[in-house]
């Protein structure tokens, strides 16, 4: 499988670099996604500078917005199927009420892998 990970401060396009990895093992209640649609966002941008003051980290795997199928189910899910068409939440952690600190640090492509 391959991945962009943002690996410096240096901007777009020295500090993004393809790699190959090997995924890890799902958890019983994730899905894996291909990707067949994403997009770089200004937000990616400043990830990519170092000029984002929440989510700074690195390496980190690039993107936050991003659309595909499902082509993998963890052990426990149940409301999904293979092959049904999803989008990410950029968020990963907020799913409904007020934003807490706790779901601003789970931003995709920069508090943790897009």
């Amino acid at each position: 499988m391959k991945r962009y990970q943002v690996v410096s401060a240096a901007g777009l396009p020295d500090s993004l670099v393809q790699q190959e990895f090997d995924p890890p093992p799902l958890k019983p209640h994730q899905v894996r996604i291909a990707v067949k649609a994403c997009s770089l966002n200004y937000r990616d941008l400043m990830v990519a500078k170092g000029g984002y003051p929440r989510n700074d980290t690195r390496p980190i795997t690039a993107l936050s917005d991003g659309a595909g199928e499902i082509i993998e189910l963890g052990a426990d899910v149940n409301r999904w199927q293979l092959g049904d068409r999803v989008m990410v939440n950029f968020l990963r952690d907020w799913i409904a009420g007020p934003v807490n600190e706790t779901a601003l640090q789970s931003g995709l492509g920069g508090g943790i892998d897009g």
